[in-house]
């Protein structure tokens, strides 16, 4: 499981770049940890992009992009934002 505790520049390139890292484990899924972001605030289009393109990638190999405790508000602005399949929350 990938932990992140921001959505800043660099926290996404660390999450993208492990995220991609995962892609070739045995399990296809890649669950991120998203209980410690703070997400009140509306995010911004490079963090739906980032999500976006993940979810993407993941849904091309048949796996999927699982947040894990992900706050109403992020899930909430992700779905608003019609982040495509490929995305769940758990």
């Amino acid at each position: 499981m990938l932990r992140t505790t921001d959505l800043d520049f660099e926290a996404r390139a660390e999450l993208v770049a492990a995220a991609r890292a995962a892609n070739g484990s045995v399990d296809p899924d890649v669950e991120v940890d998203c209980s410690a972001v703070d997400s009140v605030e509306t995010i911004d289009d490079a963090v739906i992009g980032m999500f976006a393109t993940l979810a993407r990638g993941a849904r091309r190999r048949g796996a999927r992009i699982v947040l894990v405790r992900a706050s109403k508000s992020l899930r909430a602005q992700l779905q608003q934002a019609g982040v495509p399949g490929g995305l769940t929350f758990s």
